[in-house]
């Protein structure tokens, strides 16, 4: 018989996939999803909060009496076996919500030099999706800083694995973190934030103590605090990060479509510097990436450039309706329109002829004004249970060579008969001072691939690793996409900051026994357990 918890639903699950399909089938013993059952009812029935709490101490305690790993659902989005499920699978899809911090509970430093411009801590609850958190902040006049790819994540799980951002200036999401809110076993939870450039005084932890029933002590520590940024799901469960939002703003929209071999891309992608691309302004666009078709056709765009400029949100309109406001920055959408072609068994010259007119569809030569950040960042979505990806980052210096790497061998793999039906993405972002987060180095290029997905696409994305291997580029992958890190690779790409995290984990979860409870595959296969 099921175990049954306070304010929650217990399940059996037989068969579970991720949302991609690259994980299934697979049985979870125990899935549970807080504040489902609703135990107290009336004036009485406990705040959102307090009824999360009250399930997670309980649910915590039954997995740590009884020695069973815990993992988080999140969106189901990842691909790699950072999600992969074991004993108890935790569901906080209903721990949703965002408000602003109180700003007497800002730190000092914080209230004399980021209130005054407009900068402003917004706790977002676990389960809160970031298309939910775009709207919440758009009604009180704010923004994110910096948005992923796609807006379906929640966003304690697109932290987590360290999405890249949309700004070549701010780095990702959580780049943007000011603390998080974490239980590290039944009866506690910490505020964790970095000690330089602390944020927040103590009565957030105080207040957070206060409505979940756990005790929640104020930690402050750089080191703790960087380990947590990107925490791969094991160092405990979020409940809550602490972001810092920015007045709201709009955006102007220019895609530029040139020839896959125009030099004024290749010398961007090298030097980040975009002015040759936009002649009629000198002022840096906010977001800067290049789609790569794999697949060149002669005489035909094979590089099309997106570049994003801020433009005050009250002097702009905002984007008329009838106009396309599925703009995504991502492949995602194109992926998904090419997923028929698979089924359709065409051949190599047809598919890359359709690939070709997908992508020139998709990225026309345009200026579009007035988008806000969830319009312009976030619109399709890979192909459920058909799509797969992977995401290269390598330090801005080895951008061209990765790049040029890449679609040499998915030429030499389409002579072979073998080809990836999707696109080459490549977009930039600043040092991350997370001990794990992909943008490691002073300036970062990720480089993705999302296709969908066959029994050729693996074999074309390790070619690419072998590839970049024998170039002597130092290269890591995205920790929720398809890859095949190792310890050795892990170390190469992020040196000291490995037994930093390593360390920064025991120290948070001091026991062997809760680390168990907290522990994933992935640890274990690059190093990290």
């Amino acid at each position: 018989m099921l175990p049954q918890f306070p304010f929650s639903r217990s399940q059996h699950v037989r068969s579970w996939s991720n949302y991609l399909g690259t994980i299934s089938g697979k049985e979870i013993p125990l899935h549970v999803t807080p504040d489902v059952t609703d135990e107290i009812g009336g004036a009485d029935r406990p705040s959102l909060l307090g009824r999360h709490g009250t399930a997670l101490r309980a649910t915590l305690g039954y997995a740590f009496e009884h020695g069973l790993n815990l993992r988080m659902r999140g969106s189901r989005w990842s691909a790699s076996n950072v999600l992969e499920p074991s004993h108890i699978m935790l569901d906080l899809a209903n721990l949703r919500g965002a408000s602003l911090v109180n700003r007497n509970w800002v730190s000092e430093s914080y209230r004399l030099g980021r209130l005054p411009t407009g900068h402003r801590p917004v706790l977002a609850m676990a389960g809160t999706r970031i298309a939910e958190l775009h709207h919440r902040l758009e009604e009180v006049n704010l923004a994110l800083q910096t948005s992923s790819s796609s807006n379906g994540q929640r966003v304690a799980g697109c932290i987590a694995t360290g999405c890249h951002g949309s700004a070549i200036g701010v780095g990702g999401l959580h780049d943007t973190v000011l603390a998080l809110h974490l239980m590290t076993g039944p009866n506690r939870c910490i505020l964790l934030q970095p000690a330089t450039n602390r944020a927040l005084g103590g009565e957030l932890a105080v207040w957070l103590g206060e409505q979940t029933g756990i005790p929640t002590e104020d930690v402050v520590d750089d080191d703790l605090f960087a380990a947590a940024q990107v925490a791969l799901g094991s160092l405990g469960v979020v409940l809550g990060v602490v972001l810092e939002a920015v007045p709201l703003y709009r955006l102007k929209r220019r895609i530029t479509a040139l020839a896959g071999n125009d030099p004024k891309v290749w010398s961007a992608i090298q030097t980040m510097d975009t002015r040759p691309l936009h002649p009629d302004t000198d002022e840096q666009p906010h977001h800067f990436e290049v789609v790569l078709s794999p697949y060149p056709v002669r005489g035909r765009n094979g590089a099309f450039v997106q570049m994003y400029w801020k433009q005050p949100a009250e002097e702009v309109p905002p984007l008329l309706l009838g106009t396309d406001a599925r703009m995504s920055s991502e492949l995602m959408g194109l992926v998904g329109s090419l997923s028929f072609v698979v089924d359709e068994g065409f051949s190599g010259s047809i598919l890359r002829t359709v690939l070709q007119e997908q992508l020139e569809r998709r990225y026309p030569s345009q200026e579009v004004s007035g988008l806000l950040p969830g319009e312009a960042f976030g619109g399709g979505l890979l192909p459920e249970g058909h799509g797969i990806t992977t995401e290269i980052a390598v330090c801005q210096q080895h951008a061209s060579l990765a790049a040029r790497t890449v679609l040499n061998v998915l030429g030499e793999q389409a002579g072979h008969g073998r080809h990836m039906l999707g696109g080459v993405l490549l977009r930039f972002a600043p040092e991350s001072r997370s001990l794990l987060g992909m943008n490691r180095h002073s300036n970062t290029c990720f480089i993705e691939m999302p296709a969908v997905r066959n029994e050729e696409v693996v074999l074309i994305y390790r070619a690419c690793w072998a590839a970049l291997k024998k170039e002597g580029v130092p290269f890591t992958c995205h920790w929720g996409q398809v890859h095949e890190l190792t310890s050795q690779r892990v170390k190469e790409y992020y040196g000291e900051r490995v037994q930093r995290w390593v360390d920064a984990r025991a120290r948070l979860l001091p026991s062997v026994e809760a680390r168990a409870v907290f522990a994933t595959p992935l640890l274990d296969d690059v190093g990290l357990g």
